[in-house]
C-alpha cells in the first residue's frame, strides 16, 4: 500500500475509501523504504529510493536539504 505524504505534511493514501483497521503510525514506522520526489515538478524521474536510516539523515538535515520552488 502506498502512502503519500504531500509539502504540508498532510498523509493520503489514495487507496483508501474509508477510515483503515489500523493506525497509519504503525505502518510508518515498520516501512522499509521511501520515495522522495520534488513536488510540483512532474518529473518522476527525479524520484529517490532511500532506506530508513538515509532518510533519517535527510530530514535531519532540515528545510535546505531539499530544494522546492514555490510561485510566491
Amino acid at each position: 500500500m502506498e502512502c503519500v505524504i504531500t509539502e504540508h505534511g498532510l498523509c493520503q493514501v489514495p487507496t483508501l475509501n474509508a477510515p483503515p483497521g489500523f493506525r497509519l503510525d504503525d505502518k510508518f514506522t515498520k516501512a522499509e523504504f521511501f520515495i522522495v520526489e520534488t513536488p510540483h515538478t512532474g518529473d518522476r524521474t527525479a524520484a529517490r529510493k532511500l532506506d530508513r536510516t538515509q532518510l533519517e539523515s535527510l530530514t535531519a538535515a532540515g528545510d535546505t536539504a531539499i530544494p522546492v520552488d514555490h510561485d510566491e
